[in-house]
Protein backbone atom coordinates (compact mmCIF):
# COMPACT_ATOMS: atom_id res chain seq x y z
CA UNK A 1 0.00 0.00 0.00
CA UNK A 2 1.42 3.21 -0.75
CA UNK A 3 0.97 4.55 2.82
CA UNK A 4 2.43 1.30 4.07
CA UNK A 5 6.59 -0.64 4.34
CA UNK A 6 6.19 -0.87 0.57
CA UNK A 7 5.71 2.52 -0.06
CA UNK A 8 8.60 3.44 -2.47
CA UNK A 9 8.51 -0.02 -4.47
CA UNK A 10 4.88 1.22 -5.11
CA UNK A 11 5.88 4.29 -6.59
CA UNK A 12 8.64 2.32 -8.30
CA UNK A 13 5.69 0.38 -10.04
CA UNK A 14 3.39 3.76 -10.76
CA UNK A 15 6.91 5.42 -12.87
CA UNK A 16 7.54 1.99 -14.36
CA UNK A 17 4.06 1.41 -15.40
CA UNK A 18 3.50 5.35 -16.89
CA UNK A 19 6.88 4.79 -18.53
CA UNK A 20 5.19 2.47 -20.78
CA UNK A 21 1.96 4.09 -20.69
CA UNK A 22 0.21 1.35 -19.20
CA UNK A 23 -2.13 3.61 -16.99
CA UNK A 24 -4.30 0.92 -15.63
CA UNK A 25 -1.72 -1.37 -14.87
CA UNK A 26 -1.37 -2.88 -10.77
CA UNK A 27 1.12 -0.64 -9.20
CA UNK A 28 -0.10 -2.40 -5.63
CA UNK A 29 1.79 -5.26 -4.11
CA UNK A 30 -0.11 -8.12 -3.69
CA UNK A 31 -3.32 -7.22 -5.14
CA UNK A 32 -5.77 -9.81 -4.87
CA UNK A 33 -7.36 -11.64 -8.05
CA UNK A 34 -10.03 -12.63 -7.93
CA UNK A 35 -12.86 -14.61 -10.33
CA UNK A 36 -15.94 -13.22 -11.24
CA UNK A 37 -17.94 -15.49 -8.90
CA UNK A 38 -15.93 -14.77 -6.42
CA UNK A 39 -16.44 -10.83 -7.02
CA UNK A 40 -20.24 -11.57 -7.22
CA UNK A 41 -20.22 -13.81 -3.51
CA UNK A 42 -18.56 -10.16 -1.87
CA UNK A 43 -20.82 -7.81 -3.11
CA UNK A 44 -23.59 -9.96 -2.36
CA UNK A 45 -22.42 -9.99 0.88
CA UNK A 46 -21.32 -6.46 1.35
CA UNK A 47 -25.46 -5.59 -0.04
CA UNK A 48 -26.58 -8.13 2.77
CA UNK A 49 -24.20 -6.55 5.35
CA UNK A 50 -25.60 -3.03 4.58
CA UNK A 51 -29.32 -4.34 5.68
CA UNK A 52 -27.77 -5.21 9.09
CA UNK A 53 -28.98 -2.81 12.51
CA UNK A 54 -25.36 -2.44 13.60
CA UNK A 55 -24.34 -1.91 9.87
CA UNK A 56 -26.70 1.08 9.79
CA UNK A 57 -25.75 2.58 13.65
CA UNK A 58 -22.20 2.31 12.53
CA UNK A 59 -22.54 4.39 9.33
CA UNK A 60 -24.75 7.34 10.52
CA UNK A 61 -21.98 7.61 13.35
CA UNK A 62 -18.77 7.28 10.68
CA UNK A 63 -20.61 9.91 8.54
CA UNK A 64 -21.05 12.22 11.28
CA UNK A 65 -16.82 11.80 12.21
CA UNK A 66 -16.25 12.16 8.43
CA UNK A 67 -18.01 15.22 8.32
CA UNK A 68 -16.31 16.64 11.53
CA UNK A 69 -12.88 15.70 9.97
CA UNK A 70 -13.25 16.97 6.68
CA UNK A 71 -13.81 20.66 8.35
CA UNK A 72 -11.11 20.26 10.79
CA UNK A 73 -8.56 18.30 9.31
CA UNK A 74 -7.68 20.50 6.10
CA UNK A 75 -7.61 23.83 7.53
CA UNK A 76 -4.61 25.42 4.21
CA UNK A 77 -6.95 24.33 1.58
CA UNK A 78 -9.14 26.45 -0.17
CA UNK A 79 -12.41 25.12 -2.44
CA UNK A 80 -12.01 27.26 -5.95
CA UNK A 81 -14.34 26.72 -8.80
CA UNK A 82 -17.32 26.07 -7.41
CA UNK A 83 -19.17 28.05 -10.21
CA UNK A 84 -18.26 24.94 -12.28
CA UNK A 85 -20.63 22.67 -10.56
CA UNK A 86 -24.39 22.03 -11.96
CA UNK A 87 -27.38 23.80 -9.55
CA UNK A 88 -28.15 20.27 -10.13
CA UNK A 89 -29.32 18.73 -6.34
CA UNK A 90 -26.83 16.20 -7.20
CA UNK A 91 -23.43 15.41 -8.91
CA UNK A 92 -20.76 13.23 -8.71
CA UNK A 93 -17.30 14.64 -8.02
CA UNK A 94 -14.51 11.98 -7.97
CA UNK A 95 -10.46 12.22 -7.31
CA UNK A 96 -8.50 11.79 -10.40
CA UNK A 97 -6.32 9.76 -8.63
CA UNK A 98 -6.49 8.69 -4.68
CA UNK A 99 -5.47 9.24 -1.47
CA UNK A 100 -7.14 8.91 1.78
CA UNK A 101 -6.96 12.02 2.62
CA UNK A 102 -8.38 13.64 -1.26
CA UNK A 103 -12.16 12.11 -0.03
CA UNK A 104 -11.74 14.89 2.68
CA UNK A 105 -11.40 17.79 0.31
CA UNK A 106 -14.53 16.01 -1.78
CA UNK A 107 -16.44 15.96 1.24
CA UNK A 108 -15.86 19.28 2.46
CA UNK A 109 -16.96 20.59 -1.48
CA UNK A 110 -19.95 18.34 -0.90
CA UNK A 111 -20.83 20.15 2.27
CA UNK A 112 -20.05 22.94 0.88
CA UNK A 113 -21.97 23.43 -1.88
CA UNK A 114 -25.06 21.91 -0.06
CA UNK A 115 -25.19 24.83 2.38
CA UNK A 116 -25.00 27.25 -0.90
CA UNK A 117 -28.20 25.45 -2.14
CA UNK A 118 -29.50 25.97 1.22
CA UNK A 119 -29.06 29.74 0.80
Amino acid sequence: MIFGFNRRRVINNIKKNAEKKQFNAKAELNDPVLTKEEVKKLVQQFWQHTQTLNYRILNLNFRRIFGLVAIVLPPRSRIEGMQNLPDSPSAFITGNHYNQFDVLMIKRLAMKKKSACMQ
